[in-house]
């Protein structure tokens, strides 16, 4: 937009930026999407906070149930970047969930694995992770079966947008 062009072309029906003050029937999916999913994960995090843990921390140290994992592995796993991951690896180890070491087999590679509290930590907070979120409440069972198809499909063509 150039500085000279009318700004009420960008305005909502609110008269305000694009779905500001909008009923959410307004908004476009993918905000729709984002909304659910933000209120989504703040339910999550109030279930895992007194544990130190949050939506972000918890796929982490799913990855590590079965075994130590090196960085580059979980990070690839869970697609963040190693980066990232290593800011949420200091957290998990500082609380006492994780602990790194040498790979015994090639000592220039540090291994990621759950400390014996992070794994009661995990069987404590996974049957709370599977209680359903009050967007998923608001469904019927057929709703929710429709819904997941949907979501799964988005899922996928997204998936396929990354490789490309």
């Amino acid at each position: 937009m150039h500085i000279d062009d009318d700004p009420g072309d960008l305005l909502g029906s609110s008269g305000q930026g694009p779905g500001v003050g909008e009923d959410p029937s307004r908004w476009p999916t993918g905000r729709l999407v984002s909304a659910v999913a933000r209120r989504a994960e703040r339910e999550l995090d109030a279930r895992l906070v007194g544990h130190g843990l949050s939506h972000a921390t918890m796929p982490i140290l799913a990855t590590l149930l079965p075994w130590p994992r090196s960085q580059r592995q979980i990070a690839a796993l869970i697609g963040i970047t190693e980066q990232t991951l290593s800011r949420h690896i200091v957290a998990l180890e500082r609380q006492g969930h994780v602990r790194r070491s040498t790979d015994a087999t090639d000592g220039r590679r540090r291994l990621v694995e759950l400390t014996e509290h992070g794994r009661a930590t995990m069987t404590d907070v996974v049957p709370r992770l599977r209680e359903a979120t009050a967007g998923e409440r608001a469904l019927d069972a057929g709703e929710t079966a429709a819904l997941r198809t949907l979501l799964l499909k988005m899922v996928s063509a997204t998936e396929r947008d990354d490789q490309d």
